[in-house]
């Protein structure tokens, strides 16, 4: 098997804490990934840990062993929800774990978790900007669920928990969304995989089998109606959008289109492109808004 230009295929190790794992298995693992890159099977390694499970050391002889990717299970910067959340380690210990994987010349990768206990929308808007002032490769967001058998579902019962309302979580994270499109970092995930097995098991929570879809179509509005508002709200003289984004244009079940009436703009105004970019045009130079 040679892996092809057009289908490049990466290898992650996920499901646990990596750098936590004893260091001859890590090694292990990287030699055999090593041999996939050098067969040109994989193009990139990667792997998922913790901020408090890193060492510089390590992070060097990791890289050295062929990792080109670390993704941090950060959840938040704010030591509030993270002592609330019994992370096991505060703001700095997630601030200096980017640091770490940064100076060590590892890609890096965050994941947040918005709506965790005590988290609020305030506070994971400005996670999102801390994270994104990292420059990080990738982002996701995995909003918080309510799991039967774990110590959150009887925090759940007993009152001492409420999960975000799905409303709350696609106004959210659309923004977060836009924030991060407007930067150039893309966000990989915007909410767990559905599996009937974790889906049984899901007591509360922003559950959604479209919920990306609808997320990102709320993100693509809200980047549409910031430039409107730099621009007086008035509809631009062309509309430019890549192809992709005409599977979450019209919102679930349509329910955006009412929104971009207000706006001014028809899907038949719109000109839909090859490309990653968007633009929208006032008679004055392109200008792209998102990618």
């Amino acid at each position: 098997m040679e892996r092809t230009a057009s289908r490049p295929i990466e290898l992650a190790f996920y499901g646990g804490t990596f750098t936590a794992l004893p260091e001859r298995l890590q090694m292990e693992c990287l030699a055999l990934a090593m041999q996939a890159k050098e067969k040109g099977i994989v193009c990139r390694v990667r792997c998922s840990t913790r901020p408090d499970a890193l060492r510089p050391d390590r992070l060097q002889a990791l890289r050295h062993a062929g990792l080109d990717l670390v993704e941090l299970g950060i959840q938040s910067f704010h030591t509030e929800a993270l002592l609330d959340a019994q992370r096991g380690y505060n703001g700095d210990r997630a601030r200096e774990g980017c640091r770490l994987i940064k100076e060590s010349g590892l890609k890096l990768g965050i994941q947040l978790l918005p709506g965790m206990p005590g988290s609020t929308p305030q506070r994971f808007s400005e996670d999102v900007e801390e994270a994104l002032a990292f420059s990080p490769s990738c982002l996701r967001f995995y909003p918080c669920l309510v799991v039967d058998g774990t110590p959150l579902a009887e925090r759940w019962r007993m009152g001492q928990y409420a999960p975000w309302e799905l409303d709350t979580t696609i106004t959210t994270l659309g923004k977060a969304l836009a924030s991060a499109w407007a930067r150039r970092i893309p966000v990989i995930r915007l909410s767990l995989a559905p599996e009937r097995e974790l889906d049984e098991s899901v007591l509360a929570g922003p559950r959604h089998p479209a919920l990306g879809n609808i997320i990102q179509s709320e993100a693509l509005f809200e980047t549409v109606r910031s430039h409107f508002a730099l621009n007086g709200f008035l509809p631009p003289d062309e509309l430019f959008f890549p192809q992709y984004c005409q599977g979450f244009f019209s919102g679930h079940k349509g329910s955006l289109l009412p929104r971009w009436e207000k706006l001014g703009i028809q899907p038949s105004s719109i000109q839909w492109v090859e490309g990653e970019y968007a633009s929208l045009r006032w008679n004055k130079p392109l200008e792209e808004v998102l990618s």
